[in-house]
């Protein structure tokens, strides 16, 4: 396996120089660009894939990103919410406030949780500034144990040969996730342009140790019936791509070829201290159906699929992706599952997360782990359901993080999957 020197190799659809577009952006661009708010689903990616870095120093505009909360006036007890007999352990818990919403950019390290916030100065380049809570600081209302941290600043696309075009499309952010995982984060942002069918999609590493981020990677869909989806987790960074019109031939990782539709999805490897040499593209799958919503944990890939002949509940059911691209169904999900979140597992050991409406009160639902196998097998329990009604749920890491009311106050929850 070669280290990539930060440019895996594609078919670039539009060519990009790492030095013309800073100079150029650096020269051009004006005012400010309107992004919106993005939702918890990592929808990122496009084909042609063209590659370059540009080392982001860690001063950053003076703008102090709103805090994803305010200070809650209640606090409850350490372990104030039981998860006897789930297979969960609790990491901690925050206190937020009575009401108002959390972010859905955050993510689950070893002990904090970071929380990412977009922000967009007047005639300056975006960026996401990050925050975190120590695990250590369980028990504290949120906003007392936030820390500021780090900041990524983003590059709006410019494609080769229309810098100073008038006609060149001004690109917007659509949609944007991170992921935390080790000394890392990886921050996927997604463009689009009113003047432009094309989707530009790009991949950014900030090395927390150091405080140094890079863009490492772009990818460019040329329209609507290709886009990418892309998870991190373990060490790893994946993209799957999702066509319209898929291949009809493909290639397993042993060679043998067959006829049907195929999707490719690469697996690449994260390490060293340079984001623009951090990367190393490990591993090229083509997997029969999309692969959509996936999670990279304890070295398992999970995901669902758009339904089909094959498949016909796929948007409900999860299946585990194995290393040589084969497509193993988690059999035991309750026939009475109408959504499911997301899931976590490692090995044999995997759980879909499923929500129902909480009959008694709006805006509260009941989150359950539905405990699935691979293969034939049925599910080795019943669904086992959190304490409570919950207001928020997610899946990061391989941990759970859910907000419920316990002892008068509105908590946090973090808690990982065991």
């Amino acid at each position: 396996m070669e280290k990539s020197d930060g440019a895996p190799q594609g078919d670039p659809a539009v060519s990009y120089d790492a030095e013309k577009i800073q100079r150029t952006a650096q020269k051009s661009y004006q005012g400010p660009v309107w992004i919106r708010w993005a939702t918890a689903a990592t929808l990122l990616f496009s084909v042609g894939t063209v590659t370059f870095g540009i080392i982001r120093p860690k001063s950053v505009p003076k703008v102090k990103p709103s805090n994803p909360v305010v200070t809650a006036k209640k606090t409850p007890p350490q372990s104030a919410v039981s998860v006897s007999g789930l297979p969960l352990s609790i990491g901690a818990e925050f206190v937020l406030p009575a009401t108002g919403g959390v972010d859905s950019h955050l993510a689950v390290a070893n002990s904090d949780i970071y929380f990412g916030t977009l922000v967009q100065p007047v005639n300056q380049w975006p960026a996401i500034h990050l925050s975190k809570a120590p695990f250590s600081d369980s028990g504290k209302s949120l906003q007392e144990s936030l820390v500021q941290g780090e900041t990524i600043e983003l590059i709006p696309p410019i494609p080769t040969g229309l810098q100073q075009s008038a006609k060149a499309p001004t690109y917007s952010v659509s949609h944007w996730n991170m992921f935390v995982m080790n000394d890392w984060v990886v921050a996927s942002v997604q463009w689009t342009s009113k003047q432009s069918p094309s989707t530009k999609y790009q991949l950014y590493g900030l090395y927390l140790p150091t405080s140094r981020s890079a863009m490492f990677r772009t990818l460019d869909a040329p329209n609507s019936s290709v886009s990418f989806q892309i998870a991190a987790g373990d060490g790893k960074v994946l993209i799957a791509k999702v066509a319209t019109t898929p291949t009809t031939n493909r290639t397993s990782a042993k060679g043998a070829k067959s006829q049907g539709p195929s999707y490719p999805v690469e697996i690449d490897s994260l390490g060293g201290n340079n984001p623009l040499q951090a990367v190393t593209k490990s591993q090229e799958l083509t997997v029969g159906v999309p692969v959509l919503d996936p999670v990279v944990s304890n070295q398992l890939i999970l995901f669902h699929t758009f339904p089909s002949t094959k498949f016909p509940k796929a948007s409900l059911k999860w299946y585990a992706l194995s290393t040589s691209g084969g497509v193993q169904p988690l059999q035991g999900l309750p026939p009475d599952v109408t959504s499911t979140v997301s899931a976590v597992g490692k090995e044999g050991d995997a759980y879909v997360i499923s929500t129902a409406m909480w009959k008694s009160e709006p805006g509260q639902f009941t989150v359950r782990l539905n405990s699935l196998t691979q293969g034939s097998g049925k599910a080795r329990s019943a669904p086992m359901t959190l304490p409570g009604p919950a207001s928020y749920v997610t899946v990061s890491d391989g941990s759970l993080v859910w907000i419920q009311d316990s002892n008068d106050a509105r908590v946090m929850v973090v808690a990982r999957v065991n």
